[in-house]
């Protein structure tokens, strides 16, 4: 599941890593494939560290709600324990793996609270890439992972990291980021980040997302409005019924293919 999480929209807990991080394949010829491929660039290098260490997208959830981040937390910071911190650092330099999540597991509660703080590491490489390994364990919720999730998704500078980090909330299905997945679904100008924000509407059976889900079928992307689409399959009610019946009529093959589909599953 790692390596879907960290760049990719796949499920599948056999996806191997390094296929994650190849360029996004956007040849798809058919639904699943598309379902199955991340989109958007991704980082060809280490993403580079901030100017600053408290910085906010201008066009934010949180900057238009006139919010300001805590700052950035020191990598020396995210844990004392030499054994998680060793495990930190490998993250930083490489792809996350299994091995890492078990020696996480391994330190139980301490584990999951330096894995909380990481998410807002001043490292960029470790933003970019400890979301997966929530998905991956699937703590028990608690108010200060809830809080976590939602800085990382409404605070955090890096497109990518705010798309991996909704990714990650397909598998581990966090209901106190609703708010926040719906909010980056209707304002982020990452397409990526609006297509993952959809995907984990979908997988969590929002219903209070449904408004915001219709209106992403009309999203300029079409990797948005099929991810929008088949979420709204999801979830029930006539809103639902009445946007996926107009997105029968949408340019895009696999659109109008995401809405019939989703059509059929809708209560």
């Amino acid at each position: 599941m790692l390596a879907a999480l960290v760049l990719g929209t796949a499920c599948s807990k056999s996806n191997s890593v390094s296929a994650a991080l190849q360029p996004a394949d956007t040849s798809a010829v058919n639904l699943e494939a598309v379902l199955a491929t991340d989109i958007g660039p991704q980082p060809a290098e280490p993403a580079k560290e901030p100017e600053a260490k408290n910085v906010i997208p201008p066009d934010s959830g949180a900057a238009r709600a006139g919010l300001e981040a805590d700052p950035f937390v020191r990598l020396a910071d995210v844990t004392s324990d030499p054994e998680l911190r060793a495990v930190f650092e490998e993250i930083v330099r490489d792809p996350p793996t299994k091995a890492q999540a078990e020696k996480l597991r391994a330190k139980g509660q301490a584990g999951i609270q330096a894995l909380t703080r990481a998410l807002w590491c001043e490292n960029p490489n470790l933003r970019l890439k400890v979301a997966a390994l929530f998905a991956e364990l699937e703590p028990p919720a608690t108010p200060e992972i809830d809080k976590a999730f939602v800085r990382a998704l409404l605070y955090e500078p890096l497109p990518a990291a705010r798309g991996n980090t909704a990714r990650a909330l397909v598998d581990y299905k966090l209901a106190g980021a609703v708010a926040a997945l719906i909010e980056v679904l209707e304002h982020d100008k990452d397409a990526n980040a609006r297509s993952h924000s959809a995907y984990a509407l979908g997988a969590m059976r929002s219903q209070s997302a449904v408004p915001a889900l219709a209106k992403a079928l009309r999203d300029t992307e079409s990797w948005v409005r099929i991810r929008a689409a088949t979420a709204l399959g999801r979830c029930s009610g006539l809103e639902a019924k009445q946007a996926l019946t107009a997105a029968l009529r949408d340019p895009n093959d696999l659109v109008r293919d995401a809405a019939k589909r989703a059509l059929g599953k809708v209560k």
